[in-house]
């Protein structure tokens, strides 16, 4: 967890001054919505966790936008935005 953290703080001090501002997407898999062998896939989902605080709405609701496009076997992707104080993956404590 502790060499997370410092890669995070580490690219945030090399990206910031030249970008002012940026997104970092971590992708967590889960078991939920498996479906049995041979069985057909259901759509794909997304679940977006992001902060509550308003200047990061522009860009989720843009990713939320492509998200959607996405289809498999012809279902249309399922996107969920969660907006949350605490984000981290179960069973994980948030990054500082």
């Amino acid at each position: 967890h502790a060499g997370l953290v410092a890669l995070v703080e580490r690219a945030v001090d090399v990206l910031l001054p030249s970008f002012g501002a940026f997104l970092i997407v971590e992708i967590w898999a889960s078991h939920e919505g498996r479906t049995e062998v041979g069985a057909p896939p259901g759509p794909p989902h997304f679940r977006i966790f992001r902060t509550r605080r308003p200047e990061i709405s522009f860009t989720t609701e843009a990713l939320e936008k492509a998200l959607r496009r996405i289809k498999l076997l012809r279902k249309t992707a399922e996107v969920e935005t969660v907006r949350s104080t605490l984000i981290a993956p179960p069973a994980l404590r948030p990054l500082p």
